[in-house]
């Protein structure tokens, strides 16, 4: 093959293969509602989810978490992620 056959034969597979994956979406319109409550009855748990507590209140005003005392001492931590760093089997 010379040259130019080479040439056109990749630009040929290249069109075709362009071509396969270009395929566009089709446009199929605004969806039509589909709520089966009534404006009344979302109305009525908005307010009541408005005035109820908050529940989340609890996390977010609670401060900074206590600081946990371990019951291990820093040596056998050490050792522990020295073994773990290795590939060892944890000491549990």
């Amino acid at each position: 093959m010379n040259t130019k056959q080479l040439i056109s034969m990749s630009a040929a597979a290249l069109a075709m293969l362009g071509a396969a994956g270009a395929h566009a979406e089709t446009y199929e319109g605004v969806h039509a509602i589909t709520s089966y409550a009534s404006r009344a009855a979302v109305r009525a748990e908005a307010v009541a989810a408005a005035h109820s507590a908050d529940p989340y209140a609890e996390g977010a005003s609670s401060g900074v978490a206590p600081i946990v005392a371990s019951t291990v001492d820093r040596a056998t931590v050490r050792a522990a992620a020295r073994a773990a760093a290795r590939g060892d089997a944890l000491p549990l």
